[in-house]
């Protein structure tokens, strides 16, 4: 059945504040590198300066679990995407018509975002899988929030709060 909706897809990515962060990780080991070349080899300054950047680099990926994800809808599904997936497949797949919530919880104090969609299926209510949206600024989680309260309201259900 073809929908009178345009095919357009919506996204909303973390490309560019990930490509960030690993610029920043490639400048914080180069600035712990950067002593080996102006001090002699066996200086503690050196020793401690490499490894307390990659302790650091650590700590923030540990923190923060870096990775692309992409939230996307056209006009009958939403899409997840990741950078595990292969091309033409997606991490998660859902009719938009099925979609009747979400929850959006920020985990180490809006550091990362744990999204899950609930939706109707002939079972009941189900929970999608955890979608972990890492490197996520506030415009872009109010954006998905936008998003996924959109696909609710066009197929007239109850948008979920801020």
């Amino acid at each position: 059945m073809q929908s009178d909706k345009p095919n357009r897809i919506q996204s909303i990515h973390n490309l560019r504040a990930l490509f960030l962060f690993r610029a920043l990780a490639f400048v914080i080991v180069g600035a712990g590198a950067a002593p080996m070349f102006f001090m002699r080899s066996d200086s503690l300054i050196l020793y401690g300066a490499l490894l307390g950047s990659l302790i650091l680099i650590t700590v923030l990926w540990t923190i923060l679990k870096p990775g692309y994800t992409a939230v996307e809808s056209d006009s009958d599904r939403i899409l997840i995407s990741t950078d595990k997936d292969e091309p033409g497949q997606y991490h998660l797949e859902l009719p938009a018509a099925e979609m009747v919530s979400f929850e959006l919880k920020p985990v180490w104090g809006g550091l990362r975002w744990v999204l899950l969609i609930l939706r109707q299926t002939p079972q009941g209510v189900m929970r999608s899988k955890r979608i972990h949206l890492s490197l996520y600024g506030p415009s872009k989680i109010k954006g998905v929030r936008a998003l996924l309260n959109n696909i609710l309201l066009e197929n007239q259900r109850q948008p979920v709060g801020f």
